[in-house]
């Protein structure tokens, strides 16, 4: 239901906002998306960024921008409410150290910037560096190693060439686990 009503409420609230809300409601929940390319994935939902959705499947993980997604649908009846992670239980060296250091220990952390800010998909994809991963532009897909992320593109290593994408035309990234 709030599910619901938070799509129903705002026409004003900005597009990244309406799919956390979504993925939200459907975190560690089985989803599938249809993209703008009419392809379907589907994954369970591990992490709402600011700007995309990590979908795990048993042997992949699946990047999704907001912005290439048409449809997303449920699988089962009943998506659990979303709770906000807690912070109480922590220890108290690192909350004096949080508190005190606020934006040294959590600019260190992607974790922390997830739970704080949530985390955009140039930094996200950080994490990933020196890896094989595959990625969907409009009808191209490019299978290399990730050898550089900055805030408008990446840069994959494909044999001895490198190729340089924008993440504006990224429609999918997939990664083997």
């Amino acid at each position: 239901n709030e599910l619901l009503l938070n799509l129903a409420l705002d026409d004003e609230r900005p597009p990244h906002e309406t799919y956390q809300k979504i993925f939200d409601g459907l975190a560690d929940i089985r989803v599938e998306t249809t993209n703008l390319l009419g392809e379907t994935i589907e994954g369970k939902v591990t992490l709402v960024g600011f700007d995309f959705v990590v979908l795990r499947e048993v042997e992949r993980i699946i990047i999704l921008p907001y912005i290439e997604i048409e449809s997303i649908k449920p699988f089962g009846r009943f998506a659990e409410p979303y709770h906000d992670p807690e912070l109480t239980k922590i220890d108290p060296c690192f909350r004096r150290n949080l508190t005190f250091n606020f934006g040294e220990v959590v600019s260190s952390s992607p974790e922390l910037i997830q739970l704080f800010f949530r985390i955009h998909l140039d930094v996200y994809l950080l994490l990933f560096q020196e890896k094989r991963i595959l990625v969907k532009t409009n009808g191209l897909t490019i299978a290399g190693l990730l050898t550089d992320v900055n805030k408008e593109t990446i840069i994959l290593k494909v044999e001895e060439e490198s190729t340089i994408l924008p993440l504006a035309m990224i429609k999918l990234i997939t990664m083997i686990a």
